[in-house]
């Protein structure tokens, strides 16, 4: 019968007769020591499994901005002043981190990151009920949700990231100055839309609205969830190659050298998205490609070139079929300056759309040209930035297109 000697792994007292040697009194003696050593034993390795746990989980950090824009916005027949979030860099929270993995001098690292941002400057509308309860209120958007491995073999991103694309078409060497808005896109006042004679609204010719992001494309990229991986530095020179949803996928090569204190970019890129858009049923951007140089001077002076283009097609088609709706070109020019804590530019952009006869398509144009300023304050990681963009369309067959005019100015605060 057990006693709560036996339950804790004791051996009951045992006396010895008269007739007994000592040898069975040693037994258990040795026995019972042999129960202790087992259980110490199976206590440390309990306890080394345990502490690691702890002890080598990746370190991370916090970092984010808040970036808060004044727009106004003239159409030509009306004009408004929005309070905006800057959707250059919208307001985000960042949690960041990485860690020895301790197999052959490999990294291992983690990325989150999501938009915190309210009545972003790519959303607002003139007369729109902003800032009042509406959809383009919030945005609670992931930009990053991702981890990476690395080593001497390159870099390999699972998540949701950048691809490889991005980044091609919209460098540039003019520093903090796309805050202001100036820089290949139409991020800024993106949702306002163009009038004609009569204050009236027009298609824009293939199928989509005539708003100022839909006239001017600079058929940048963007994050996906995606499979990326980057080469290590071949000299100057890395590539990337990036799969995501739908079989689309993404390449790009970036040359990134110095000539006499003259630092020179060089980036080429392309992007298959077609079968993502014959999936969706709706027009949208079926493949688009890039390439882009920027020179940056000791002095500060600087200048970026950029060419970009790419198709639109209609996921649904004529009678169920796909079919090419437009194709476009986009050239860019930016002239820039920085010293001390400023930084100046001026821009011209244009994009071209051809129509299809098939489709029933017409061409546009649009013509884009700005300026924008930034300065930093020497304390706090804090931003101020002013810009102005004017926008111009021409869509064939419609008259009496007014010009859209932006104008921000705001800051961004860094933590």
């Amino acid at each position: 019968m057990l006693n709560a000697k036996h339950l804790l792994g004791v051996m009951p007292s045992h006396e010895v007769s008269d007739n007994e040697n000592g040898s069975y009194l040693q037994e258990e003696v040795e026995m019972n020591r042999g129960i202790f050593k087992r259980r110490a034993l199976y206590m440390a390795v309990a306890s080394a499994l345990a502490v690691p746990a702890t002890a080598n989980a990746v370190e991370v950090s916090v970092s984010g901005h808040v970036n808060r824009a004044i727009l106004f916005a003239d159409d030509g027949f009306d004009s408004d002043v929005m309070q905006s979030d800057n959707a250059q860099s919208v307001s985000r929270f960042r949690i960041t981190g990485s860690s020895e993995l301790g197999v052959a001098g490999m990294r291992v690292g983690v990325n989150l990151e999501t938009a915190w941002a309210s009545n972003t400057t790519s959303n607002v509308t003139i007369k729109g009920r902003n800032g009042n309860a509406t959809g383009n209120d919030v945005s609670f958007d992931i930009q990053h949700s991702n981890l990476w491995f690395s080593g001497g073999w390159g870099t390999l991103t699972l998540g949701h990231a950048a691809t490889a694309y991005d980044g091609i078409a919209d460098a540039s060497q003019a520093g903090p100055v796309f805050l202001a808005g100036t820089t290949n896109g139409a991020t800024m006042g993106s949702s306002i839309t163009f009038k004609r004679t009569g204050n009236a609204t027009f298609n824009l010719g293939d199928g989509r609205g005539t708003t100022v992001g839909n006239a001017y494309e600079s058929f940048a990229g963007g994050c996906q969830g995606i499979l990326r991986y980057d080469t290590p530095a071949l000299g100057p020179l890395t590539a990337s190659v990036s799969v995501s949803d739908n079989e689309s996928w993404q390449a790009g090569v970036v040359l990134d050298t110095s000539f006499a204190g003259t630092n020179i970019v060089l980036g080429g890129g392309y992007e298959d998205l077609e079968n993502d858009v014959e999936d969706s049923g709706a027009i949208g951007i079926s493949e688009r490609w890039g390439v882009n140089l920027g020179v940056a001077f000791p002095q500060g002076s600087n200048f970026t070139v950029a060419y970009s283009g790419g198709g639109f097609r209609n996921g649904n088609g004529n009678n169920g079929a796909d079919t090419l709706q437009s194709e476009g070109r986009t050239l860019y020019l930016q002239l820039g300056h920085q010293w001390g804590h400023n930084a100046l530019a001026v821009e011209y952009g244009q994009a071209d759309s051809d129509g299809q006869v098939a489709a029933g398509t017409v061409d546009h144009e649009a013509t884009v040209w700005g300026i924008g300023f930034t300065h930093a304050l020497s304390g706090p990681r804090v931003q101020l930035f002013a810009g102005y963009r004017n926008v111009d369309l021409e869509v064939q067959n419609v008259t009496g297109i007014e010009d859209v005019d932006l104008f921000q100015m705001g800051a961004r605060v860094r933590f």
